[in-house]
């Protein structure tokens, strides 16, 4: 309810001023016009001067409780009495802030600066919290356990996020849960022959297992996948391993060992532009040497084992010649007990990105697939929520194709012809090619006559825009096509429920020249030129990149 003026007087707040004209009333040492308020930031009493010079005081409490009937749905109330302006003079004539500032004074105060650096307090309704930067609605279920910014809270009595609850180290709070943020990395190892060579500018090495006095290319490639396998930051995410296309031979040799050049490649029609489950079982494990471990078990060991300099190929169980899982020598079944990356053939670039971008729609996007038990979603990235799989992150999720090579593309190498050039496989896997409409385009690209269509900046092409205004220099954007091939039907990545699922292409190279920076500037990731492979250089390029799939991962929680 209002205050008396006497009792106004007596607390110091201010008074009437009942003569002339066009009565006024001064509180908290400021003349107000009728209509005008003014606010005591210390006890949230606020005085409104009403017609006839009237001045009426209610506290904080007492508008609350007037406020209780009114809709509150979250928005900032600019009307008065809700919105005070902090005149000259006033108790909060020492209150800065910068131009376009928000943020709050208390729970119940929001400070908002115009453009000139002018501050006006906003007054939260109801039962209203400033929260951050703005007035919210309870919005959580008392002794609920709820997630802010990747932090875990207990929700209190009045709706709001209360006591802080934190989850166990290495998680991240989404949906009230506990959750593994580790993006998927998948590291594309450069296995042709190229990879022999030595730094220096002649000659090669022949030995399958070259000394360390003469490493090639490959060896000190595993020098630093070795020693990059012993860091515990390595922990933080989920790293699997392709390489070139190879299959396995009777016949060992250097540097190939007990491996063969396999380019026999699956029939995919653009149509498609997929595999189906039985191309995709058939053709995957000849490119994809460890799987990311869906699991959430710890796969180091099984990637050390392709990088130790050790490969042993010997009799393993199975019956030939129908049942056997390796290669049948009369009737003994032989395989790979020790694997080994080898070095051999020419730079498949684009098809192995392809089995790539296949690898991950077909075994590892479960967002939606029907469920009866977490299980049938194969993956501990993903939980059965009401007969669909459910990965509580969404689309903060990270996945990354880290590509490491010395070489340029040796078969598709033309774009605008080949839907198997890696720069249109990286724009396949960033921003997709084909479209029916604007959903079927990712990455701030958009559908225009069947095609997804990016603008770049003529001026600075590696600045992506869709007017001409976002653009440095005086030439402007100019959309392009992301595929030239002939392509039916929309094509990006996307989980079974159609949700998007982008992902970001890396390349570290070795090659002169810089072919490959397209591929990186198309698959929205980082080029990292290299005069030389080395180990110590390889180690402190790889790492960074890794730290920062994981950091995207947590920035993008912390935002949502």
């Amino acid at each position: 309810m209002g205050m008396a003026l006497g009792l106004l007087g007596l607390v110091g707040l201010g008074g009437c001023d009942d003569g002339g004209e066009a009565p006024a009333c001064v509180a908290l040492g400021v003349e107000l016009a009728v209509g005008a308020a003014v606010t005591d930031p210390d006890t949230g009493t606020q005085c409104t001067c009403l017609p006839g010079g009237v001045l009426d005081c209610r506290t904080l409490e007492d508008r609350r409780r007037s406020d209780a009937g009114r809709p509150a749905d979250g928005a900032v109330r600019d009307a008065a009495p809700d919105a005070i302006p902090l005149p000259d003079g006033s108790l909060d004539a020492g209150l800065t802030c910068a131009a376009g500032e928000v943020r709050c004074l208390d729970d119940s105060q929001l400070l908002v600066c115009d453009d000139a650096g002018v501050p006006t307090v906003r007054l939260c309704v109801g039962s209203q919290r400033c929260v951050g930067d703005q007035c919210m609605d309870p919005d959580c279920s008392p002794g609920a356990l709820v997630c802010r910014r990747g932090v875990r809270f207990l929700c209190a009595g009045d709706g709001f996020a209360g006591e802080r609850r934190p989850c166990p180290a290495g998680t991240v709070c989404a949906e009230g849960g506990c959750v593994d943020p580790a993006p998927d990395v998948l590291l594309v190892v450069d296995s042709s022959a190229s990879m022999t060579l030595t730094n220096g500018p002649f000659g090669g090495e022949s030995a399958c297992d070259p000394p360390d006095t003469l490493p090639t290319r490959m060896g000190r490639v595993k020098q630093a996948m070795t020693a990059m396998l012993g860091l515990p930051e390595l922990q933080a995410l989920r790293l699997g391993l392709m390489r070139f296309p190879q299959a396995p031979r009777l016949h060992h040799d250097c540097p190939g060992g007990h491996y063969v050049i396999e380019r026999e490649w699956p029939m995919v029609g653009t149509e498609a532009q997929s595999l189906s489950g039985f191309a995709l079982a058939n053709f995957l494990p000849r490119a994809l040497a460890v799987p990311l471990p869906l699991d959430g078990e710890d796969n180091r060991e099984a990637l050390a084992a392709w990088v130790d300099h050790t490969e042993t190929f010997e009799v393993i169980e199975g019956v030939c010649p129908d049942a056997c899982p390796g290669l049948c020598d009369g009737d003994r079944c032989l395989g790979h007990t020790q694997p080994e990356l080898r070095p051999m053939g020419d730079t498949p670039l684009g098809r192995t990105l392809f089995l790539a971008a296949e690898y991950l729609r077909a075994v590892t996007l479960r967002e939606g697939l029907a469920c009866g038990v977490d299980a049938d979603c194969g993956s501990s990235h993903y939980a059965c929520l009401e007969g669909r799989c459910h990965d509580p992150l969404g689309p903060c999720r990270g996945r990354v194709v880290l590509v490491l090579s010395d070489g340029e593309e040796g078969e598709d190498v033309n774009a605008e012809t080949s839907f198997f050039a890696p720069t249109v496989q990286a724009k396949r896997m960033r921003f997709g090619l084909a479209c029916a409409g604007p959903e079927d385009c990712l990455g701030g690209s958009w559908c225009h006559a069947g095609q997804c269509v990016l603008g770049e900046c003529v001026d600075n092409r590696r600045i992506t825009c869709r007017a001409p205004e976002e653009c440095p220099g005086p030439r402007g954007c100019r959309p392009i096509a992301l595929s030239t091939v002939p392509v039916d039907g929309p094509w990006s990545l996307r989980h079974p429920d159609g949700t998007p699922a982008p992902v970001t292409v890396h390349v570290i190279d070795a090659a002169p020249g810089g072919q490959s920076a397209e591929i990186a500037r198309w698959g929205g990731g980082a080029y990292v030129p290299v005069a030389s492979f080395t180990p110590e250089r390889l180690l402190a390029l790889l790492l960074p990149l890794f730290a920062d799939a994981k950091d995207q991962v947590l920035t993008c929680v912390e935002q949502r």
